[in-house]
């Protein structure tokens, strides 16, 4: 089934990339098409009109050379078919050129408009479209483009070719991208790259299995995948090689040549090309014959693990899946971190397990440590798994195992196995605490908040109702997330006025004398806004107080009471204008009926940005 699967994802693959390679056909043609025109176009502009010795009329009949009774057909070799002579512009509509078997019936027009021939074929082609606008004056001499002088002549066509258009094989195709070199970020070689990611994880788990486990090859399908490794690996590789290199922070890469160069000297380019070969097939090693095949299985696993991370590190479908994972759970990049150590570790681990039966293998089994695990050698492939998966725990974290190294070399792998242990374990401590850390900063800080601040007033013995509305005006202003707003101050000017002015937009265009259509000054008066928060039973102002500002409610209610009448304004509304516009005394009290997200514009900051623009204090007048 495994095998099967593999082999649908390489025929997608395949498709993939010739879908790719047509798409990039079309592309060019399109583009080269477009040249074509614009370059018609030019040369029609100066040609198409009646010249003098070679058209005498441009009209319906479209007659050429100065003889009114035959019609040409233009070649791509520069010359003209004699044809008969029809009305309209049908002789010039097809695009499948015919080569001619006679050109003239006079060897004496032949010679005297053979080199005009050549010079007027592109212009004459486009004929059909640009006749209709074309006036009959004279036409001014001219001489044609240069780049029409070389027509190849018609015996120079293979006759197999004559009035076919010629396709050019998709390895042609590949052969010719190649000698431009592939782009990094080109989305189809993005794609392979995720394709031999695949395929190298399936390899990571598939290869180090067939190496140490004796019945694997019965059980386990894809067990002999030798000749699709090399062939897959093989074109990675060539992709690999024709890749153009990309220095850190930069945009453009090297040529083609400096990246071949570059790459022809790094010891990746020669383990790639060591791993490929099929060893097994042809290169029987008589000695060790009893694990010849895991021994060359080790050597394709060097490939496997110089290419998996940079393949994964460098394929934007993984990321865009690690950020779309971190949204789902509300994460930050440390946990990202942790989720890629951990797919190491479990691969660190699965190679554990497999080396423990392989170094069983060296030795038939035989060994005196092996003695009190005779029991697991015929079992089945999957207790086999189990219970090395089990000792490649006991390897890295040790406790009490069946196995006990009594063979210097496998004393020295099991040594290394327990450092690596120890060293993961404190790398593993380490992003859990750095997860800790990063898991919801502004929450924590929040707490801390509130813990201080309720210390602060058991500290100072105050009234327990005192504590509580601190602990509610300190979630009413935070909402359990406490920022910095100090990381505006280092932004730009242009860009804190924007923020400010995205987060007020609504609240702006709901006053009339401060929507202004221009967005910048609605910008400056957010940047003017400061924020208020009070909580339920709280006053604003009092009647006859002289606080200049005026208030935006952002969210809750409030109710103005004067002279004993009352009034409530919500979220929406603002109250405190004649304050702001007229600087007159406050005409009432406010009383905070629930909690309160208040913007208070004083009227200095209003009178600064009317003084830089004073068509925002005309919106005033007409209120």
């Amino acid at each position: 089934m495994s095998l099967s699967l593999l082999h649908a994802v390489l025929g997608e693959s395949v498709e993939l990339f010739n879908s790719s390679l047509k798409t990039f056909d079309q592309l060019e043609q399109q583009s080269n098409d477009l040249l074509s025109h614009l370059e018609s176009a030019r040369q029609i502009d100066t040609h198409a009109h009646r010249r003098s010795g070679y058209i005498s009329n441009v009209g319906p009949s479209h007659r050429v050379f100065g003889d009114p009774g035959r019609v040409g057909t233009v070649l791509h070799s520069g010359v003209m078919a004699e044809d008969e002579a029809r009305p309209g512009h049908e002789d010039f509509r097809d695009s499948n050129f015919v080569l001619p078997t006679s050109i003239f019936a006079s060897e004496e027009q032949r010679e005297v408009h053979k080199s005009e021939a050549g010079n007027l074929a592109a212009t004459i082609q486009q004929l059909p479209t640009a006749t209709a606008n074309a006036k009959s004056e004279e036409a001014r001499p001219m001489a044609p483009p240069p780049h029409l002088h070389n027509s190849p002549p018609a015996s120079a066509i293979p006759s197999s070719l004559r009035g076919k258009k010629v396709q050019i094989p998709i390895l042609t195709r590949l052969c010719q991208r190649l000698r431009a070199g592939i782009h990094p970020r080109n989305p189809w070689k993005q794609r392979w790259d995720f394709f031999m990611s695949i395929t190298y994880w399936y390899a990571a788990i598939v290869l180090p299995i067939v190496m140490s486990f004796e019945t694997a090859g019965q059980e386990m399908p894809g067990a002999s995948l030798s000749l699709y490794y090399t062939v897959t690996w093989s074109l990675d590789t060539i992709i690999s090689l024709f890749t153009l290199r990309l220095r850190p922070r930069e945009t453009i890469p090297d040529n083609l040549g400096d990246s071949i160069r570059y790459r022809l000297t790094t010891l990746t380019f020669y383990i790639d090309l060591i791993t490929l070969p099929p060893y097994e097939n042809f290169l029987p090693l008589p000695d060790i014959s009893t694990v010849q095949p895991q021994i060359y299985t080790f050597v394709r696993m060097l490939r496997v693990i110089m290419h998996l991370s940079e393949n994964v590190g460098a394929s934007p479908l993984y990321a865009r899946f690690g950020r779309a994972i971190g949204k789902a759970l509300n994460v930050g990049p440390a946990h990202g971190r942790i989720g890629f150590f951990l797919g190491w570790l479990l691969f660190y681990l699965h190679f554990n397990a497999c080396l423990t039966f392989f170094i069983g293998q060296l030795s038939s089994y035989t060994h005196i440590s092996w003695k009190s695990a005779e029991w697991v050698v015929p079992q089945p492939l999957f207790v086999q798994y189990s219970w090395s998966l089990l000792m490649a725990v006991a390897n890295s974290w040790p406790f009490t195992s069946d196995i006990q190294p009594r063979d210097p070399f496998e004393a020295w792998v099991n040594t290394i196995f327990v450092v690596v242990g120890a060293l993961m374990t404190g790398t593993v401590t380490g992003f859990i605490q750095a997860s800790r850390v990063e898991l919801d900063p502004s929450g924590r800080e929040y707490k801390e908040l509130v813990a201080q601040a309720s210390e602060y007033l058991e500290n100072k013995d105050t009234d327990p109702k005192i504590r509580v509305k601190v602990r509610h005006f300190l979630w009413l202003k935070f909402r359990g997330k406490c920022f910095d707003e100090g990381i505006l101050e280092d932004m730009n000017p242009c860009l804190r006025e924007e923020i400010a002015e995205a987060s007020t937009h609504a609240m702006l265009k709901s006053v009339s004398f401060l929507n202004h259509p221009d967005v910048r000054i609605r910008a400056k008066l957010a940047i003017a806004l400061k924020e208020d928060f009070f909580t339920p039973g709280d006053t604003v102002y009092t009647i006859g107080s002289r606080d200049a500002s005026m208030y935006l409610i952002g969210s809750g209610s409030v109710e103005l009471l004067s002279n004993g009448k009352r009034s409530t304004r919500t979220t929406g509304d603002h109250f405190g204008e004649h304050a702001l516009l007229d600087d007159l005394p406050r005409q009432c009290t406010v009383k905070v009926l629930s909690a309160c997200h208040l913007y208070a514009l004083h009227r200095r900051d209003y009178l600064e940005v009317v003084r830089l623009h004073p068509e925002l204090g005309a919106l005033a007048e007409h209120r």
